[in-house]
């Protein structure tokens, strides 16, 4: 989607910190570009609304960040945040997404979402991002 998420950014305190830092740097470097998303005390448009394709993914179809998934499976707090970014502009905005009752519960069929991140690689501007899956019994 090449779309931050705003439930990624509210993620924890740390990824609420990026993203205000990010969204600084952007308007600082072209606030002509970004006089429609300048930081204010509410967003101009509702989240709620789902105005971006990542957002009407997320509330209108359902689907989950597989991050989330392994949350459902119980992956402890700290292995189940989104990565920090998968940009180098600190951005988190590549994203793998998985949907239905199999996502809500982490488990897809025989395979459960066990570690999501990113790998760090000189050979894209955008990091490659890991998910690991474990084969479950049948």
């Amino acid at each position: 989607f090449n779309a931050s998420s705003r439930i990624a950014c509210e993620a924890s305190e740390l990824h609420r910190r990026l993203a205000f830092v990010t969204d600084q740097c952007s308007m600082l470097r072209d606030p002509n570009g970004w006089r429609h998303f300048l930081p204010r005390p509410a967003p101009r448009i509702a989240d709620s609304w789902a105005m971006t394709a990542l957002g009407f993914a997320e509330q209108r179809l359902g689907y989950l960040h597989c991050w989330q998934a392994e949350a459902a499976l119980g992956g402890g707090e700290r292995s189940s945040m989104p990565p920090l970014y998968s940009h180098w502009s600190g951005q988190l905005i590549d994203h793998c997404l998985l949907r239905g009752a199999a996502a809500a519960s982490g488990k897809l069929g025989a395979l459960a979402v066990t570690n999501v991140g990113v790998y760090h690689t000189d050979g894209s501007d955008h990091l490659p991002l890991v998910v690991d899956l474990q084969m479950l019994p049948s």
